[in-house]
């Protein structure tokens, strides 16, 4: 019966990736004329390095399927026409993204060797049937918040105070629906460092998405790089208010194939938040100091002739000392692990595992503490 359910669960996994499968299509033209040009080359580039191509058909169409979601340059070449790269192409997760091509065979071009464009997204996508935004990891990384439901309410027609549920049009925020690499999750959601892709959609839900009534945030995670790598970052507040992070991450290739291509890569991240007072005070508190408790412990009431007098009452605003800026007792500490694994099976079948850990202590808000996590997931891809 077990194995009958993990046939069955990997079967509607490697359904759910056709169906939501990211992939790129265009049409490769002569600048002047307009007519298709006949197997010209197409390149797919992310930070500089070749992640696949392509030729154009009879037609001078192209189409590029299994694209994981983020930012690329594309490049269009043929014998006898300047090549055209364009540059922040930005491809969305479980679309189908068009890009088109015009070679020119002007001679100064050809004397160049190669024209750069930036790639401007149409006004009208012809396609789309959803409202919404999407954010990439480059603006991510530029905005002065981490937290997930921050960085949605970016965008029109979302609300959030202080980064906490988000009410979407209005609705009520339990109908917010979260999808993280395809899957629907709940609780925590993966660091701000280890997301390469927000998605928001508000209105013209697709019925892959299921059941909703409020919107949908989808995220991509970042995946393995073609080379090891690894970063670490640092923060910590210097003005009291106690704010702490210490995030990392590595990845890279575990094997590769004869084209040097990755079959086999790897992602894993840590981050460690610590927050003195979630909430401070613009102009701080004041706590009675531990000799000054103890002194009134030992101490609570004085006499004047036979009636006694609470001894709290001698205490001045002076004796309290200067006002804290993050109150005491009041620390939350937020430990996060994600880690993902990349599998090329062949050329148009991709698998994916990935997982997520978050361990939470809250003093004051017990409800939100505790170990939250995602089992393994399993998205498998098949290609034209």
């Amino acid at each position: 019966m077990n194995r009958l359910l993990l046939i069955a669960g990997f079967l509607l996994a490697a359904w759910s990736g056709m169906i939501a499968q990211t992939t790129i299509e265009g049409k490769v033209t002569d600048a002047k004329s307009g007519e298709p040009i006949l197997f010209g080359t197409i390149a797919l580039y992310r930070g500089g390095v070749l992640i696949t191509g392509t030729e154009t058909d009879l037609e001078g169409n192209f189409f590029v399927s299994d694209v994981q979601p983020g930012t690329y340059d594309m490049e269009a070449s043929y014998v006898g026409y300047a090549a055209q790269r364009q540059t922040g192409i930005v491809i969305k997760a479980g679309k189908t993204n068009r890009v088109n091509f015009q070679l020119s065979d002007d001679t100064v071009l050809l004397d160049l060797g190669i024209e750069i464009k930036e790639f401007k997204v149409p006004l009208i996508e012809i396609d789309n049937t959803t409202q919404g935004a999407t954010v990439t990891a480059e603006k991510i990384r530029s905005l002065p918040t981490k937290q997930v439901n921050a960085i949605a309410a970016t965008s029109a027609g979302i609300s959030s105070q202080d980064g906490g549920d988000i009410s979407v049009r209005g609705s009520r925020s339990n109908e917010t629906v979260y999808f993280l690499d395809g899957v629907r999750v709940t609780g925590n959601l993966i660091p701000q460092s280890e997301i390469e892709q927000l998605q928001v959609v508000i209105g013209g839900i697709e019925a892959r998405y299921g059941d909703v009534t409020g919107g949908v945030i989808s995220l991509t995670s970042r995946g393995p790089s073609d080379k090891v790598s690894g970063s670490v970052e640092v923060e910590k507040s210097v003005d009291g208010y106690g704010y702490n992070l210490i995030s990392g991450n590595i990845s890279g290739p575990i094997l590769k194939n004869k084209k040097k291509q990755s079959i086999l890569g790897y992602r894993f991240s840590g981050q460690y938040k610590n927050i003195a007072d979630g909430n401070p005070s613009a102009i701080g508190v004041r706590r009675a100091p531990e000799s000054l408790i103890r002194a009134l412990e030992q101490k609570p009431t004085y006499n004047i002739g036979s009636t006694q007098f609470p001894s709290l009452e001698k205490v001045r605003t002076s004796d309290l000392g200067a006002p804290f800026k993050a109150r005491p007792n009041d620390e939350n500490i937020d430990i996060d692990l994600t880690g993902r694994l990349d599998i090329k099976l062949a050329d148009n079948f991709d698998m994916q595992l990935s997982g997520n850990y978050n361990d939470r202590k809250d003093r004051f808000t017990p409800a939100s503490s505790g170990v939250n996590g995602s089992g393994s997931s399993c998205i498998a891809q098949l290609g034209k």
